[in-house]
């Protein structure tokens, strides 16, 4: 009798010990499955493939775990291969964004519920790097730079440095202007954004020997005037320029006035005659032998300074 006693008393304290202790955390391999699952469900590999979109990603074996009583975390180290971009979802991909590698740590988080663990989330925890797989798209820049720029461009060449996220592109450039046409070569600085995951602009300058043709034919005619003051008229200085593309000489004769409130020229100065040749540190600037004033092509060439005024094309 003391025996079945004692025999059911052990079953009951064995029973409530079973009772109070938790499963077993899930096997490695459950795990990454899970995490793989994860994964698969968001890789892209058709044909057709659209910013932020996933191609390729890569498991690594070490994983670093910490197991409480009722949570169970689970970190991988992840390498994935995916378009980077701002406009994520967009089919067309910019030149400035690449196919980017990356390295980053995920957890996967299981809770304890009901003696049975659930999946509670995976999440992107730390990235380790991130890099380009490649740079500037070429044909896609040069018309991106024509059609905002409104100028003729050419590639000269493209620097890579992947590992430093580092693109340096040499582009040949032809721009016209109201005034003049320039032609040389720009070097475009691109450094790689690996938060963004996109290629940023980070200096533009030119590069070597530059060419300029100007075009004051057709161009010549220019007016300086006031604001209409208290009686009605205004003063005005009128401009007038030739050039001579065989001695590279500059000619600009202006003279001054008045014109009052019913449009009468009076006070009319004598008509002065400068001569100019373009600076060897400006192009955009003209310099004389005879003193010290300068003739500025300036605004892009729908401006010129002269002595002081600064002169508009007369239409």
């Amino acid at each position: 009798m003391k025996k079945n006693i004692l025999f059911s008393l052990l079953c009951v304290l064995l029973l409530l010990f079973l009772a109070g202790c938790s499963p077993e955390p899930l096997s490695e391999d459950v795990v990454r499955e899970e995490l793989k699952n994860y994964f698969a469900a968001n890789l892209n590999t058709g044909m057709m493939t659209a910013v932020g979109d996933l191609l390729e990603y890569h498991i690594e074996d070490e994983i670093e775990r910490n197991t409480e009583k009722e949570i169970d975390t689970i970190d991988f180290t992840v390498k994935t291969v995916e378009n980077g971009g701002l406009s994520e979802g967009h089919l067309y991909r910019d030149y400035f964004e690449p196919t980017v590698q990356e390295v980053a740590k995920y957890r996967v988080k299981y809770l304890l519920n009901d003696k049975e663990w659930e999946l509670d989330s995976i999440e992107k925890i730390d990235v380790l790097s991130c890099m380009p797989l490649e740079g500037i798209r070429e044909e896609t820049f040069i018309e991106e730079l024509e059609f905002e720029e409104k100028l003729e461009a050419s590639l000269v060449s493209q620097d890579l440095d992947k590992e430093n996220g580092i693109s340096v592109i040499k582009v040949n450039i032809e721009k016209s202007y109201s005034l003049f046409k320039e032609s040389g070569q720009k070097e475009y600085t691109f450094e790689f954004d690996n938060e963004r995951k996109i290629w940023e602009n980070t200096n533009t300058e030119k590069v070597g020997q530059w060419d300029y043709t100007y075009r004051f034919n057709g161009n010549d005619k220019w007016m300086y005037q006031t604001d209409t003051d208290e009686y009605g008229g205004r003063s005005y200085v009128a401009l007038q320029l030739s050039y001579n593309t065989e001695d590279e000489l500059l000619t600009a004769r202006y003279a001054g006035g008045y014109v009052d409130k019913y449009d009468r020229r009076i006070n009319k100065t004598e008509v002065f005659t400068w001569y100019g040749k373009p600076s060897p540190d400006d192009p955009l600037v003209f310099v004389s032998d005879g003193d010290s004033h300068k003739l500025k092509i300036i605004n892009d060439g729908s401006a010129i300074n002269f002595q002081g005024y600064s002169f508009y094309k007369v239409k």
